[in-house]
């Protein structure tokens, strides 16, 4: 995954709601966590596509730290359907992310 498909564009006019990853997309299990890209430039149908990421049993395990920020999420915006959220329960910019 890139950047450009994790946050919205800078530009309003050029953001588009049907490229935002969804929160109701995750699934989880002890041995990993899934999430739809509905649509991005490297897909040119923009039929999506489901991404895994597997349980690593080695020294940093991104599934503990995504569980933890799904908990604080869910119990901060449990009604935006927007998978990544900022503090405030914006959707994370392009500049927000790199600044």
């Amino acid at each position: 995954m890139q950047l450009g498909e994790l946050t919205d564009a800078d530009s309003p006019k050029l953001r588009d709601p049907r490229k935002t990853i969804r929160r109701s997309s995750v699934e989880s299990s002890e041995t990993s966590y899934s999430l739809f890209l509905p649509g991005h430039k490297g897909n040119r149908f923009f039929d999506g596509n489901t991404i895994i990421i597997p349980k690593n049993d080695k020294s940093y395990d991104p599934h503990s730290c995504f569980l933890q920020y799904l908990s604080s999420r869910d119990q901060k915006f449990p009604l935006l359907s927007p998978l990544w959220l900022r503090d405030d329960g914006g959707i994370p910019t392009r500049s927000w992310f790199t600044r």
